[in-house]
């Protein structure tokens, strides 16, 4: 198997690439993880990661209050 392959496909490597996201240039974090979420693997286990990819956008990338307008997450992305 090609390492691009499994890359695309294993579970734990594509779990990885989420808290990766903290890598990256501010500018680019909120495009990042929407482009994530919008890969083969999220959109297959979707139903699977609801909690886990709340958790982390409510944290670290902007948080929906209830009234659903768009608030400050925990941690500011300039962390």
């Amino acid at each position: 198997m090609r390492l691009s392959n499994k890359y695309s496909s294993d579970p734990e490597l594509n779990m990885r690439k989420i808290p990766a996201i903290a890598y990256l240039p501010e500018n680019l974090v909120k495009d990042s993880f929407k482009n994530l979420l919008q890969t083969e693997f999220y959109k297959n286990n979707k139903e699977l990661l609801p909690t886990f990819i709340n958790y982390f956008e409510d944290t670290y990338i902007i948080c929906v209050n209830r009234g659903g307008q768009n608030t400050s997450s925990l941690f500011p992305i300039a962390i």
